[in-house]
């Protein structure tokens, strides 16, 4: 008896946790009291779901026992005693969990699942925003009184009446009504996402995240061919005839090369290689591109122009690279770009001596699918479970692997932890050298937050920079930690707006780092030693947080949240100086600094070089996607911004050149609906193929990798 007692007091106190949520800096916003109501009511009702489950296990249980066990009343009191109280101790350490929980909904609007988890795993690392959410005192209050009031009442007050109607064969009726209320329940539409996700029961959430919906699964079944969804053939050179690209491999269809690597991979007919199309005297197995005659083995090497003229892999005089990745800030709150709070003026003024994209897009939510357009240049997966860490087998092919092979020195530099999420292997392979935490000179510095406050990590990149003996180029990246969770000020900066309204806590912290950020750049551009150097500054994405939308929403995909800066800098880049108004994506970064550099290698990328322009006939886009709350795909295309959630297919729709604050849902006008189901059956069919190609390994292979020049 006392096991039911423990379910059903555990269905009453699982709604708890639920007003937790509510507690604290900027509580309620994405929600009203009716979405407060309906999240706490619904969700009782969806729990009923798996207590009703767990009841039938028990009803079940007790049944075979009265059939077939020796009637010895006493011994198995004694048992379902020990077995009850063993359940409510469980249950209530689950209670404690739950709570807890509520403060990681209160950042994302979702609950944390299993995958999310993992990353408590690398403690050092999130250990400030662990402290963080658990520091109000009410939360530490319900993480003590709610477990211990559950197992009071569970063995005070057990609920005889009520448990003895549980017994069979009367029990079935009741468990029949919790698991059919349940049910019905989690198949009630809610509109507003919070409110949404708060009823959900972190059970079956937890249970459900990882599964690929059933939409992208159909158009999986499909084999859509990615590469012409995404359009990923490379953009024409301004002003070079350049090689055709072929798609040679239908198991892996990213994967592209020319002609001329496919002579040199042996993937080539001996006769297309002895052809000489361009009559420069040498033919296609030898010429890296035969439809150019100036460029071919031992033709004059013309230094610092992006084009590999001889043919040795490399271009002559190549460029360095600072490549500063540049945490958390959102496009909204850059001056030069946003609406909301400039923030920016150090950057603004960067910008205008160098190339802004205006409309630059992340292609994931969180850093951990983000690096992986950044330097694999492939779409993350459409799941909580990350490629770094869930899919270690997988083949990919890092833009600095490239670079790497092609002789530079790799160096990548954080202030925290670079092994969290497990990226540690992947970035090993990818950067010669890295600086992190572990390292002795970093690990005695002072934390602020994750790692190095922002002042630090640029004042340690520029000592790093001076010492370097190494006459190599190298492509050096400098990933930023201030605008990382929990979003506070390092000691001693100033704050621009009121630090005690927690609106202006980005906007405050992108200030300051805007001004250590500034001051390093500005160094670097005015130091003759490193005009060779050209940088590239990125934001790995946004964050939803007052600006204009609700803070409880890192599940929606508002311009605050995927809309980043991206910036070309320094007279090595030798383009002039001016804004971008093309639709561009974090996945163009790696093809951008391998154009620069002269270096054309067989590669699955889906993103195209910012060095080039797209043609009429050809319109650019971005994608971008989140699983986390439940998934959702979106993509930009000219002023067009859609976005979708796959499971209940709530849709917005807005035109940003006259509502760029996305105030104005035109989903429901049936004008647009045909451009929207357009849409949507393009995001499935992409993502639908992306998820496919990850899970069965059929992104990249080894096998097209080129050999050294002969």
């Amino acid at each position: 008896m006392r096991v039911v007692a423990a379910l059903l007091w555990f269905w009453l106190f699982a709604a708890l946790p639920r007003l937790a949520a509510f507690v604290g800096t900027g509580s309620g916003g994405g929600f009203d009291l009716p979405g407060m109501v309906v999240a706490v009511g619904l969700g009782f009702l969806r729990d009923g779901l798996p207590v009703g489950l767990a009841l039938a296990v028990v009803w079940l249980c007790r049944w075979a026992v009265s059939k077939v066990a020796p009637r010895s009343p006493k011994r198995w009191a004694k048992t379902g005693d020990l077995v009850g109280t063993t359940v409510a101790i469980l249950l209530a350490l689950t209670l404690a969990a739950l709570v807890a929980d509520s403060r990681f909904f209160r950042y994302f609007g979702f609950h944390s699942n299993l995958d999310h988890l993992r990353l408590l795993g690398d403690w050092q690392a999130v250990s400030p925003s662990i402290s963080h959410y658990l520091a109000h005192p009410a939360i530490w209050l319900a993480l003590l009184l709610i477990p211990a009031l559950y197992l009071v009442l569970v063995h005070r007050l057990p609920l005889p009446p009520l448990c003895r109607r549980l017994e069979p064969p009367r029990g079935a009726i009741l468990i029949v009504l919790a698991l059919l209320g349940g049910g019905l329940a989690g198949r009630m539409p809610v509109a507003n996402p919070a409110t949404r996700n708060l009823a959900e029961n972190w059970f079956l959430a937890a249970a459900g995240a990882a599964q690929t919906p059933a939409s992208l699964a159909a158009s999986a079944e499909d084999n859509a061919d990615l590469a012409t969804l995404l359009a990923t053939r490379p953009l024409p050179h301004p002003t070079i005839a350049e090689s055709e690209w072929l798609y040679p491999d239908p198991e892996r269809p990213l994967i592209k090369a020319t002609e001329h690597q496919l002579c040199r991979l042996g993937k080539a007919t001996p006769e297309r290689c002895a052809q000489d199309e361009d009559g420069d005297g040498y033919p296609l197995a030898t010429d890296c591109n035969d439809r150019e005659p100036s460029i071919h083995p031992h033709a004059a090497e013309l230094p610092a122009n992006g084009i590999d003229e001889d043919c040795s892999g490399l271009d002559a005089e190549p460029p360095s690279f600072l490549f500063i990745h540049w945490e958390g800030a959102r496009a909204v709150n850059i001056g030069s770009l946003g609406h909301g709070h400039p923030s920016s003026p150090r950057f603004d003024a960067l910008a205008e001596n160098g190339v802004l994209f205006r409309k630059g897009y992340a292609n994931g939510t969180v850093t951990r699918s983000s690096l992986i357009s950044v330097y694999a240049s492939l779409l993350p997966r459409l799941s909580t479970r990350w490629i770094f860490a869930h899919h270690p087998e997988l083949e990919l092919l890092g833009f600095p692997d490239l670079l790497r092979q092609a002789g530079y020195h790799t160096i990548y530099l954080h202030g925290g932890h670079i092994g969290l999420g497990n990226k540690l292997p992947r970035l090993s392979r990818w950067f010669e050298s890295r600086f992190d935490r572990s390292t002795p000179s970093i690990a005695t510095l002072p934390v602020s937050g994750w790692g190095l406050s922002d002042a630090d990590l640029f004042d340690l990149a520029w000592q790093v920079l001076e010492a370097r003996p190494d006459e190599r180029p190298f492509f050096m990246t400098l990933a930023t930690l201030s605008l990382h969770h929990p979003f506070e000020l390092p000691a001693g900066a100033t704050a621009q707006r009121d630090p005690a309204e927690a609106k202006h806590q980005i906007s405050n912290l992108i200030h300051y780092s805007d001004a250590a950020l500034g001051a390093f750049v500005e160094k670097v551009l005015a130091d003759p030693r490193f005009r060779n150097v050209a940088i590239v500054i990125w934001a790995d994405h946004g964050i939803n947080w007052y600006a204009p939308h609700p803070q409880h929403e890192q599940n929606v995909l508002w311009e605050d949240l995927v809309w980043v800066p991206i910036a070309l800098l320094g007279e090595r880049w030798g383009l002039a100086a001016g804004a971008v108004d093309e639709v561009r994506q974090l996945a163009d970064l790696g093809p951008t600094v391998l154009d620069l550099a002269g270096i054309e290698a067989p590669n699955p990328f889906v993103g195209h070089s910012l060095l080039r322009r797209f043609t009429p006939e050809r319109s650019s886009a971005a994608f971008f996607a989140t699983a986390n709350g439940g998934a959702s795909v979106g993509l930009r295309q000219g002023d067009d911004k859609y976005f979708v959630l796959l499971e209940g297919g709530l849709e917005r729709y807005f035109n940003l050149a006259t509502d760029p604050t996305e105030s104005h849902n035109l989903a429901a006008d049936p004008a647009h609906r045909a451009r929207l189901d357009d849409y949507r059956q393009r995001l499935e069919a992409v993502y639908g193929a992306n998820e496919r190609l990850i899970l069965e390994n059929r992104v990249w292979s080894d096998e097209y990798r080129l050999p050294p020049p002969p």
